[in-house]
């Protein structure tokens, strides 16, 4: 019989697939042998009492029989005892009571997958809530009937079910009826396809690693008589940002704002020295009176100076404003050019927007980008991808080479000035999908600036493993940038070891990694913290 199966021709690949078949018939066997002596002290079938459980054996001999069949209990059917003070309860075991039970191992031995009957749940479950139940009543057998009814017939048990009360099918629950049972049966043959099946799968793992890392991060919070006990271990690991849409498609009705600042100095949480804006043949502009002190370095590159609380600009006095004043000037300029508004600038989206961001944190108007502007544009990036043969794509570099002039540069309102004519000479269509990695989102702006404060807060705890060559820096800036330290790196060393750190680091976030998924890394920074730091 088994050579005449297709694909097994050779004796080798017969004996081989006999063998399997022979292993199936051994397991179910000794399945059901289990089963048996599973069956055979399963069931709890009565219990008694007694005032004096010293001998127990006392007990049990008091007894009369089962309290349910009237068969003699034995003390070696005993599976434990409950004491109550001076009082105790014996578990025991009838002998007989799953005799009829032992007859149906070999029927449970056979069954497959539950998800038949999980089906069916859900049909009751949609019918008859638990959230909503308050109280049993009649309609309760009629709504399990309905689920029958559903699973076994589809839908179109309504229509028989009008027709016997006298009441018309209906041209619509007759269609809607038809297109589910449609619904219902393409779902099932996708069910069962390959594809679908790697799916459940990979969505099971998944769950199971994110409570995985969930546990991890949490410590010991769940375990019995855990209130009576006193932990140490209670530290949570800050759980990993949620990274949200990065990017963003410019519709073609909408308008770009071109804007930049000067600052105190290149640090991105520098204080703002000139603002400007420019729409069209609209612009705008205002120096702003900065808090703290203007580099040198600023001061020679803008030719921005405050001396005596007055800002000059090339040694000569200007007017400005208070930074909140400056700030809702440039707000109102952005409202007074429409609603389908992005702002676009040069080099923003690792400078500018985080000047941005910081100085709406510090007057607490950090709300106003949401309802004034829809995304942004980077034109750096923007160049990049249209122009990706120029070595260098600073703006400066940019004008020279395709409009062929120079300017003033660092002056804002120059530079917006510029930078709308770069765009207009170069009539890129920014609205185009090929450019959506040049934008992104205001709450992508924002998550960025996070990341970036994280970085620095937790990256000074990370440099002991970067001197000793243990990780590298742009690995150590990642993951104080995931809202992780060293004392969250020991504090998941210890409750798992290098496993714990396996799965802090390689924890899904977006479309990656929260960290990296390198063995190498992972294992060097456990054998460190193994080696050097567990002592400490």
């Amino acid at each position: 019989m088994v050579r005449k199966v297709k694909g097994f021709k050779s004796k080798k690949q017969t004996e081989r697939l006999q063998k399997v078949l022979q292993g199936l018939v051994d397991r179910r066997s000794e399945r059901r042998a289990t089963d048996d002596k599973v069956l055979s002290v399963l069931k709890d079938h009565s219990y008694a009492s007694a005032n004096d459980v010293n001998p127990p054996i006392n007990v049990a001999e008091g007894l009369s029989g089962c309290k349910k069949c009237a068969l003699p209990l034995q003390l070696a059917h005993a599976s434990g005892i409950v004491r109550y003070g001076l009082s105790a309860i014996i578990k025991l075991w009838c002998i007989l009571v799953l005799e009829e039970d032992k007859t149906q191992s070999s029927k449970l031995s056979n069954l497959g997958s539950t998800q038949g009957n999980e089906s069916f749940n859900k049909s009751v479950a949609s019918k008859a809530p638990k959230a909503h139940f308050y109280s049993g009543s009649s309609s309760l057998n009629i709504r399990v009937a309905a689920s029958v009814a559903q699973k076994n017939e589809g839908q179109s048990y309504l229509l028989k079910v009008n027709k016997k009360i006298g009441l018309s099918p209906g041209v619509h629950t007759r269609r809607l009826a038809f297109l589910r049972d449609i619904q219902a049966r393409k779902r099932k043959a996708i069910s069962v396809t390959r594809k679908e099946k790697i799916r459940r799968i990979q969505l099971r793992n998944r769950r199971i690693k994110k409570n995985t890392v969930k546990e991890l991060c949490e410590g010991l919070s769940y375990s019995s008589a855990i209130d009576l006990q006193d932990h140490q271990d209670i530290t949570e690991i800050p759980s990993a940002p949620s990274p949200p849409i990065e990017n963003c498609h410019i519709q073609e009705t909408a308008k770009l704002v071109c804007f930049d600042f000067e600052t105190t100095s290149l640090a991105r949480d520098s204080h703002i020295t000139q603002i400007a804006a420019v729409s069209g043949d609209n612009h705008w502009s205002c120096y702003v009176t900065p808090k703290i002190p203007i580099t040198n370095q600023a001061s020679d590159i803008t030719g921005i100076t405050v001396r005596n609380g007055r800002v000059f600009h090339q040694g000569k006095p200007v007017d400005s404003l208070s930074i909140s004043k400056a700030m809702e000037d440039f707000f109102k300029f952005i409202k007074g050019e429409g609603d389908n508004i992005y702002l676009g600038g040069h080099n923003i989206k690792t400078f500018d927007c985080h000047v941005m961001i910081n100085t709406l944190k510090c007057i607490g108007k950090s709300n106003i980008l949401n309802t004034h502007i829809r995304g942004f544009l980077d034109t750096r990036l923007l160049f990049k991808i249209n122009n990706p043969d120029l070595k260098s794509f600073s703006q400066i570099n940019l004008l020279k080479t395709l409009l062929n002039c120079d300017y003033a540069a660092h002056d804002a309102l120059q530079d917006v000035t510029f930078l709308q004519k770069l765009m207009e000479s170069s009539k890129i269509d920014f609205t185009d999908a090929k450019f959506s990695s040049a934008t992104f989102t205001v709450p992508a702006a924002f998550h960025s600036f996070d990341q970036s404060a994280s970085c620095k807060l937790n990256l000074p705890s990370l440099l002991e493993f970067v001197d000793n060559k243990v990780l590298s820096i742009e690995m150590a800036r990642k993951i104080a940038a995931s809202n992780l330290n060293k004392a969250s790196l020991l504090i998941a060393f210890a409750r798992s070891q290098e496993n714990g750190l396996q799965q802090l680091f390689s924890e899904e976030c977006g479309k990656g990694p929260r960290v990296t998924k390198s063995f190498k890394i992972i294992h060097a920074v456990s054998k460190y913290i193994s080696e050097h730091l567990i002592e400490s």
